[in-house]
């Protein structure tokens, strides 16, 4: 891997189970597979390549509530359609990146989920939390599952199912913000 891909490198952990799910699905491994030293990592070449380090503790209950509580605002905002609450769940310094090599920053973000919120009448929303885990003990890695089943104002509707991982920084406040979200990628059970 050359310097470049280094560069792409973005911090992310999984467990025993998504990294073989990554493998038994399909997905390509980069040659060259050394993190950075201390970090998590996922490198992605065009949306393609991928390496994971593993490792972390699962959270206590009182973490767990906590994140669940970043990520109920994340899905009840869509829900509600409530922008405010929606993005209430991010860091200011977030990023959102896409398998395809899209990349979204805070404002990005925010811009186009109220390009979205104005668009829908309703939006249908189940989820569940697949994985977590707290390493450095200010860094939650959480894996979700999601179904969504969006209701537009001219009468038309679609639905997407997908998978996507967020990084989460604890704050001094003790909330959970997103500092990172890997969108519409295949995590396997």
């Amino acid at each position: 891997m050359n310097r470049e891909h280094t560069m792409m490198c973005v911090r992310i952990v999984g467990t025993v189970i998504l990294g073989s799910v990554l493998l038994l699905s399909g997905v390509g491994f980069a040659a060259d597979t050394t993190p950075a030293a201390e970090s998590d990592s996922l490198f992605i070449d065009n949306g393609w390549d991928v390496a994971i380090t593993f490792g972390g503790r699962a959270p206590s209950p009182s973490e767990r509530s906590e994140i669940e509580r970043t990520l109920l605002a994340v899905y009840d905002g869509w829900r509600t359609l409530d922008f405010d609450l929606y993005m209430s769940a991010w860091s200011v310094d977030a990023l959102q990146i896409f398998m395809d090599g899209t990349r979204r920053n805070y404002t990005a973000i925010s811009n186009k989920r109220k390009k979205d919120f104005a668009t829908y009448r309703r939006v249908d929303v189940y989820w569940e939390m697949l994985s977590n885990e707290i390493k450095y003990e200010n860094r939650a890695y959480v894996a979700t599952r999601y179904t969504m089943t969006f209701y537009k104002k001219d009468g038309t509707s679609f639905s997407e199912a997908a998978e996507e991982l967020y990084i989460m920084e604890l704050q001094s406040n003790g909330r959970w913000l997103i500092i990172e979200n890997y969108d519409y990628i295949d995590i396997l059970e």
